[in-house]
């Protein structure tokens, strides 16, 4: 009983070195795009080659996500009691929404940002209920341009920021409001 050689495929060193580099790249641009910290290497020199990797081969997530700390457009419905409810579908990550899998509430946020730069806003710098608590003042009348058509009738557009995170175990509300403003939104078609 012989052993056979197993015989390679003319590629396959290439492939092997090539994924070699690729991942000694990425643990090199890795390395670098770690904050600086007591085992990081503070020369300058360090620092040229960390700003010239990070260059074109960046690897930051800014692009991609938002700060949880900005301001937030939000549509309150007042009920028949009086009662302000969250006019959206959002978050997207909800039963309604499948856990994200569904797009129907992916254009609501573009759509409220439209609605917004038609209408002024009242400063209130204050918890979300005690903002939701003032009486609607003169609202402002637009018509929907949008082809979704989701937010139509009376609402309160509302700018709000979350409590800092140390903070929220010691805030009454964990919602700020920056801003509101009070329209009704007509739609057509």
């Amino acid at each position: 009983m012989g052993t056979r050689a197993r015989s390679r495929t003319p590629g396959e060193p290439a492939f092997w070195i090539a994924l070699a580099l690729i991942l000694v790249w990425l643990a090199g641009t890795v390395a670098v795009s770690w904050p600086t910290n007591v085992l990081t290497d503070q020369r300058a020199s360090a620092r040229t080659i960390q700003r010239d990797l990070s260059l074109p081969l960046s690897q930051a997530w800014a692009f991609f996500t938002r700060s949880p700390q900005a301001a937030t457009l939000v549509a309150y419905r007042q009920n028949s009691g009086n009662v302000w409810t969250r006019a959206g579908t959002l978050p997207q990550s909800s039963v309604r929404n499948a856990f994200g899998l569904s797009r129907n509430q992916r254009a609501q946020p573009t759509e409220l940002a439209i609605l917004a730069s038609e209408v002024r806003f009242t400063t209130c710098d204050d918890y979300l209920n005690v903002c939701l608590g003032r009486p609607a003042k003169d609202r402002s009348k637009i018509a929907n341009p949008t082809n979704g058509k989701y937010f139509c009738g009376p609402f309160r557009l509302v700018s709000e920021v979350p409590a800092k995170w140390t903070y929220r175990r010691e805030v009454p509300n964990r919602i700020r409001v920056v801003e509101y403003a009070d329209i009704n939104v007509t739609c057509k078609g």
